[in-house]
């Protein structure tokens, strides 16, 4: 599927004039089936509060391995959001696009072991991402 960067460049000027481009709308988080509703899947960036999304609305979906949670794993993937085409999605989908949460103190004390050895598993790229979903869902045992 095509992305925002692999827009034609008519396509591109049109929606630069039109004042319509938008950024894509990139997520990184697990995933799981929605058992009783079969076009929607859930979405958890660390394994506590999940969201359904339909997958009508999703361009594509990168897999990029498992994350840990809670005594589990589930598949750990990219999703790119489809363009949004109303103006109050596009305001949404600029927010989201825009959005760069603060920094987050991770320590080796504040997680657990199971953690730690899990994460050190991951390719470099990925070890943060891995004990950023640790953090949230280690069993209690701190002493790192």
């Amino acid at each position: 599927m095509a992305r925002e960067s692999d827009t034609p460049p008519r396509e591109f000027l049109r929606k630069l004039r039109e004042d319509v481009l938008v950024p894509p709308v990139r997520i990184v988080g697990m995933v799981k089936a929605q058992e009783d509703l079969p076009d929607e899947l859930l979405f958890s960036q660390h394994c506590i509060d999940w969201v359904s999304i339909p997958v009508h609305m999703i361009q594509s979906i990168e897999h990029l391995g498992s994350a840990p949670c809670k005594d589990h794993n589930h598949p750990r993937v990219a999703i790119v959001f489809d363009e949004p085409r109303s103006p109050e999605a596009r305001a949404f989908a600029h927010l989201l696009a825009s959005y760069r949460p603060p920094p987050s103190p991770l320590t080796r004390s504040s997680l657990c072991s199971e953690c730690l050895a899990k994460c050190r598993n991951y390719p470099p790229g990925e070890v943060f991402d891995c004990l950023a979903a640790c953090k949230d869902v280690c069993p209690g045992d701190y002493s790192g």
